[in-house]
């Protein structure tokens, strides 16, 4: 859902920190630091994005993190699993970029 609805790509979304997401009333916004191209970047967070799942803060400077509570590397397998049992036939991780 933060691809689909940010346009962040993958790795981006993976090394994401609390540190870097301010939000406030009706959204937000991300400042991303390590960019494609090297430059710092700042995405808008959507009303439904400025409720960042909360459970796991305080625990790690990470966001997304796996079964461990250690920060997630690759998307690749759980996202396979995601694919296959929503019945689509060919999909990547990318493709939730562009909706």
């Amino acid at each position: 859902m933060t691809a689909f609805n940010t346009g962040m790509r993958i790795q981006e979304i993976l090394g994401l920190k609390w540190e870097q997401v301010k939000i406030w009333d009706m959204g937000g916004e991300i400042e991303l630091l390590q960019t494609k191209n090297g430059k710092k970047r700042y995405v808008p967070l959507n009303a439904s994005m400025a409720r960042p799942p909360g459970q796991h803060k305080g625990r790690s400077e990470f966001i997304f993190l796996g079964t461990r509570c250690k920060r997630l590397y690759s998307i690749k397998k759980p996202l396979a699993n995601a694919i296959k049992r929503a019945g689509i036939e060919k999909a990547t991780a990318h493709d939730f970029r562009h909706s």
